[in-house]
């Protein structure tokens, strides 16, 4: 399977965000809920609120955003 992501963004309100991706794809990932979970197969990136989690990720590295307000955020590594 091909790995040329260069970039996610997935925004929801109500109801659960699930993204599975390859489990060779070792992207910078950064995810916000407001009134839920994250669980994650792969690693998260953690920053302060109005910093930049992409800061120090080199530019070729897949960046993946995932936002939503009322429900949990599920990442599967397949």
């Amino acid at each position: 399977m091909a790995t040329n992501l260069t970039s996610i963004t997935a925004q929801t309100t109500f109801g659960a965000l699930e993204l599975k991706l390859p489990a060779a794809l070792k992207p910078a990932m950064q995810a916000q809920t407001s009134f839920g979970e994250i669980e994650s197969d792969l690693p998260v990136l953690m920053k302060a609120k109005g910093k930049d989690p992409f800061e120090n990720v080199p530019e070729e590295t897949p960046r993946v955003r995932l936002q939503n307000q009322h429900g949990d955020i599920r990442v599967i590594a397949e």
